[in-house]
């Protein structure tokens, strides 16, 4: 509801909505978003509602891939959810083909694999063919950009990391 009620304050000149937890009437609304229609409305997450609401309202979906409840640790697994939050869309009259997608990579490691409690490897860690792939494996189920953490409290080290992934696995890319 307040995704609504923030477009039709964005866009319309004499803003007025009515919701169960939203109203507002006979107000002026001013400055608009320079930014045409409005700025893009990310929607965060991995559950249902989550997807539901990306589908429904985002412009795009932004999950995270090692989420508990809802790991997208495969590209099957973002495939699927992203095929549901464009369902979503499609649902409620829109183009899903206008909803953008990025995945938060939280776990990224160039070099020795990170692996889950089975022992498999998990994706966007290990050697710079692997991660390339991976890249490859969920650009192909719909994911348009990766985020990726390089987790230290060095920025001397965070640099090197950059650098690296820069170096290592950019160019296999293409």
């Amino acid at each position: 509801e307040y995704l609504e009620a923030f477009r039709v304050l964005w866009t319309e000149d004499r803003p007025r909505y009515k919701g169960e937890h939203v109203a507002f009437d006979d107000i002026y609304f001013s400055p608009k978003p320079v930014r045409k229609p409005h700025p893009p409305i990310w929607i965060g997450g991995e559950g249902r509602p989550a997807r539901r609401r990306a589908g429904r309202l985002g412009d795009g979906w932004y999950p995270v891939i090692s989420s508990p409840r809802m790991p997208l640790d495969t590209a099957e697994k973002f495939a699927a959810g992203l095929a549901d939050v464009r369902s979503h869309a499609e649902a409620a009259g829109r183009d899903p083909a206008i909803l953008q997608t990025a995945l938060f990579a939280s776990w990224y490691q160039l070099g020795a694999a990170k692996r889950d409690a089975d022992g498999r490897r998990l994706a966007f860690t290990g050697a710079a063919e692997e991660i390339a792939a991976d890249v490859r494996a969920y650009g192909e189920a719909g994911l348009q950009t990766v985020l990726v953490v390089f987790e230290t409290d060095d920025v001397n080290d965070a640099k090197d990391r950059v650098e690296a992934l820069t170096r290592e696995v950019v160019p296999l890319l293409g």
